[in-house]
């Protein structure tokens, strides 16, 4: 059997949407395929990771006092990220911590996080609160050379701009912002 390494960044931070549960469905879903499910955990005050040594980091969605936290953590890693980026390691983000990796998040009230500037998006939230992009999500993406339909859902107020390496199209659903209902996906 062979074994896939996974990081799961900030647990204890990081848990906004039940992420718990999504590394529980990804370990099943490898297993299910012949995969052995390593996974292995760095939060706050734990000894540094080394980002290489993993096929896929995975970090899950915080509100904006947990993204402001962590990222003073996360900061002293840019360098070792972006290594393990270049050399083919997969990161799967979600909500605060995908806004994390872009230039920067700016909240409701105007307090800007600084992001990793790994890629080059931004995030904003909009005054609004109540506003959303809620709801199922279809995308089409190429994954190795074929074009697949990518189902899932988004709940998400921030809305991310300039996204210069899009993941697929959005076929239904919300997208990045509010105006991309027909938009793009980010992923690199």
């Amino acid at each position: 059997m062979k074994e896939l390494k996974i990081l799961y960044l900030y647990p204890d931070i990081l848990e906004l949407y039940g992420d718990f549960g999504n590394i529980q469905v990804l370990r099943y879903r490898l297993e299910q395929r012949g995969f052995q499910a390593v996974i292995e955990t760095y939060s706050i005050g734990d000894p540094p990771p080394d980002f290489k040594s993993y096929d896929l980091v995975f970090a899950g969605g915080g509100a904006d006092q947990e993204q402001g936290i962590l990222a003073q953590d996360l900061i002293q890693y840019k360098d070792s990220i972006q290594e393990a980026i270049d050399c083919g390691v997969f990161f799967l983000l979600i909500c605060g911590s995908y806004q994390l990796f872009g230039k920067y998040y700016k909240g409701v009230e105007g307090n800007i996080i600084p992001g990793l500037e790994i890629f080059d998006y931004y995030t904003e939230a909009i005054n609004d609160r109540k506003k959303r992009c809620i709801g199922n999500i279809v995308i089409e993406a190429e994954l190795n050379g074929k074009k697949t339909k990518i189902i899932g859902f988004e709940n998400h107020g921030g809305q991310t701009f300039d996204i210069t390496t899009p993941f697929g199209t959005v076929l239904a659903g919300n997208g990045n912002h509010f105006e991309d209902s027909r938009g793009r996906i980010f992923s690199k």
